[in-house]
């Protein structure tokens, strides 16, 4: 495992991989990503770094608007790197009888599920069902799995679930360079990115052991970001039950996290709505147990944890910018779809429905009501 340094000025240092002069040219890992916003580009970053050959799959007349380079700024290091070296389509027919050993797909969950989405999922099905191909899905959402299965028409062993542990973002005026940070370096990016302090950069659950490790082996040839293992049942459980927390969060304005925390009755409910998720049947037993666990001192420290490991990352910027903005419709039908969930085994739910009670009283953020 590479262990992050510290250098001087208190930010941590990641060594950084260099190719032997006399060193023959490696035959690279081709990988195809679907997508390059700041979760594909950063992704494809670190796996161009680890030797893969990567491609991106974008929308119809996109290419050009994702053609390298792209700048990406890593707040660990205050400085901006360059993703260069990849290719860009914009239709699966274009890879007709390439051989693609992973496919990674970070379409969230609602985007999946539309005209254009199931489309994609298609005719990526139709490129890799007649070989080895392993799919990575990348999104969250109530029985998005079976959707994937069914839409793409692989087997289960050939489909996993990632997390980016990086967070990425991309440029925008609602980000500001860190304290003490190079300005200028933080301005030319066109993303940016944090790892957290143990340097996982991408995580993938063992649904299939091999291949998890695998796709890991891949990745942690960067030197620089690792790929770390999900268990199933865990990514399954806690991708529904954040989704609480982020609605307290955002309830409250997107303030430091302590802000919300400090607010006892709200931070109450959020964790009671947590632990009302962790118990639905689809959790099982491990829901079940979770749940006892992850009262509000628990969940505190969780999260708290996480911001400090992201920084100099504003996680409360991160996360205004990302749930209270680009995915916040995302978020809200998620938390319906799990108390509908909830409804239907017979289950109350009572502190999940008073948070999506108080967030229909919220309205739509700007963002979303100005698009229409």
């Amino acid at each position: 495992m590479i262990m992050a340094l510290h250098r001087a000025d208190g930010r941590r240092h990641r060594p950084r991989h260099r190719a032997h002069p006399g060193a023959r040219p490696v035959k690279r890992t081709p990988v195809l990503i679907v997508g390059a916003g700041a979760v594909g580009t950063v992704l494809g970053h670190h796996l161009r770094l680890s030797g893969a050959e990567v491609t991106h799959l974008v929308r119809p007349g996109r290419a050009q608007a994702h053609a390298a380079p792209k700048l990406l700024y890593d707040y660990d290091e205050d400085e901006t790197k360059v993703y260069q070296g990849y290719h860009v389509v914009e239709r699966a027919s274009e890879l007709a009888g390439r051989d693609f050993p992973f496919v990674v797909i970070t379409l969230d969950g609602r985007a999946s599920r539309t005209e254009q989405g199931v489309a994609t999922l298609t005719s990526l099905g139709d490129l890799v069902r007649g070989n080895d191909t392993v799919v990575i899905m990348c999104g969250v959402g109530l029985g998005l799995r079976r959707h994937y299965l069914d839409v793409l028409g692989v087997d289960e062993e050939r489909l996993l679930f990632g997390v980016q542990g990086a967070l990425a973002h991309q440029a925008d005026p609602a980000f500001t360079a860190p304290p003490g940070g190079d300005a200028e370096a933080f301005a030319r990016a066109d993303y940016c990115y944090a790892h957290p302090k143990r340097g996982t950069g991408f995580s993938v659950t063992r649904h299939n052991p091999t291949e998890a490790e695998r796709f890991a082996s891949l990745y942690n040839n960067s030197a620089v970001s690792r790929c770390s293992y999900l268990n199933p049942q865990v990514a399954d459980a806690f991708s529904g039950a954040l989704f609480a927390i982020w609605a307290a969060w955002g309830l409250k304005g997107w303030p430091p996290l302590d802000e919300v925390i400090a607010d006892k009755a709200l931070w109450a409910l959020a964790c009671d709505a947590q632990r009302e998720i962790l118990a639905l049947p689809a959790n099982g037993r491990f829901g079940k147990l979770a749940a006892g666990v992850m009262g509000p001192k628990v969940t505190a420290a969780y999260h708290r944890a996480q911001e400090r490991a992201v920084r100099p990352l504003d996680l409360a910027a991160f996360n205004a910018f990302h749930h209270g903005g680009k995915v916040r419709e995302q978020d809200v039908a998620m938390l319906r779809d799990l108390a509908a969930e909830g409804a239907g085994a017979g289950l109350p739910t009572t502190a999940l429905r008073e948070l999506l009670g108080r967030l229909d009283g919220q309205g739509e953020p700007r963002e979303l009501a100005a698009q229409g």
